[in-house]
């Protein structure tokens, strides 16, 4: 009796243990070169992978979305102004014409336009990031619920915990 007793207390031990773990989170390491790369349990994630696993937490789904979309006003500042400087490099390395350096300025005007933007979608997705892994104890341990219901036999009161 004493060995069953024994174990169901070591049994219980160990599950509140085990129910108190905290998920894991997602860590960012910088790399030189304005390089970022996204971990969660040890493995490498895409962009898409970690906006996949962000869109778990709505305030993180915001966050990633405002990420979005600064990141696609990076693109096209950056992408339209590189073909601006691009062109008329490309004018004066062909010989062709003279190149329009004012078009050229316009192309650099742009790409430091999208600086800004890209700074802000950084920001955007590290406090997505961090709001993830703010919340990992709140979804997981500490949330509690109660819920009042209907069901065949009348009113039904949910403890969800």
């Amino acid at each position: 009796m004493k060995k069953i007793l024994l174990f169901g207390l070591l049994n219980l031990l160990f599950s509140i243990c085990y129910s108190q773990k905290k998920a894991d989170s997602i860590k960012i390491r910088y790399y030189p070169g304005d390089t970022y790369l996204y971990t969660l349990h040890g493995e490498v994630l895409s962009t898409q992978e970690l906006k996949t696993a962000l869109k778990v937490d709505p305030e993180a789904r915001y966050q990633v979305a405002v990420f979005d979309e600064y990141r696609t006003y990076t693109y096209i500042f950056s992408i339209a102004g590189g073909f601006l400087i691009g062109y008329q490099l490309g004018t004066l390395l062909a010989g062709k014409n003279q190149p329009n350096w004012i078009i050229a300025g316009a192309g650099g005007g742009m790409i430091i336009l999208a600086t800004p933007f890209s700074i802000n979608a950084k920001k955007h997705l590290k406090k997505a990031i961090s709001l993830y892994n703010s919340n990992l104890t709140e979804t997981n341990v500490n949330r509690k619920r109660i819920n009042l219901g209907l069901n065949p036999s009348g009113i039904s009161i949910n403890f969800h915990f």
